[in-house]
Formats: C-alpha cells, sequence, structure tokens
C-alpha cells in the first residue's frame, strides 16, 4: 500500500499534479466512449 501513501503525499504537495492526470484520464475515457 506504499503506492497509495505515496499518491496521496503528491495530491497533498502539488494539487494541479493531480488535476492534470486527472483531465488526461478522462479525455482517454471520452475518447474510449466515442470509439
Amino acid at each position: 500500500m506504499a503506492e497509495v501513501t505515496a499518491l496521496k503525499v503528491v495530491v497533498v504537495k502539488s494539487p494541479r499534479f493531480l488535476s492534470g492526470i486527472l483531465r488526461m484520464v478522462f479525455r482517454i475515457k471520452k475518447e474510449d466512449l466515442t470509439e
């Protein structure tokens, strides 16, 4: 579970980084849905 705790630390320290990843993930999901 070390990976999860590391992710939490990243989220707390750099919310911009998290939002960027979320946007990329949502874009990929939208592309998959359209195709």
